[in-house]
């Protein structure tokens, strides 16, 4: 269940950028005319499409994190990532309630439950 988990949240961060890009494309191509370095400050569409494919990779770091501690029976860093998964997941819901927020929100306490347990991640 764990590594299952663990690729929801890697295909979630492909979905980020995949969708980010499909949505924010005009300000993504802006920032790169724009020489990039600088181009987002003072344009907020360029500065929504910045944090939101920057998120993507926060969702793969979490999931590739995930997937390392099933792998390594890790269940420290297990029971802190759900933790924070769970905290991103409640704070994202409540702000977009119609998101895939609750996605972090039904993970975390799966991954909370397979790090308390006395079952193999």
């Amino acid at each position: 269940m764990t590594i299952a988990c663990a690729y929801v949240l890697m295909v979630l961060a492909v979905g980020h950028v995949t969708v980010g890009y499909a949505m924010y494309r005009d300000a993504i191509h802006a920032l790169f005319r724009d020489g990039y370095f600088g181009a987002a400050a003072g344009h907020p569409d360029r500065l929504l499409a910045f944090w939101f494919i920057l998120f993507s990779a926060t969702l793969m770091l979490l999931g590739q994190l995930v997937l390392y501690s099933a792998r390594t029976q890790d269940k420290t860093l297990l029971l802190i990532l759900s933790l924070y998964i769970g905290l991103i997941g409640i704070t994202g819901a409540l702000a977009l309630p119609r998101s895939p927020f609750l996605v972090a929100v039904i993970i975390a306490p799966v991954l909370f439950w397979q790090a308390a347990g006395n079952n193999p991640l």
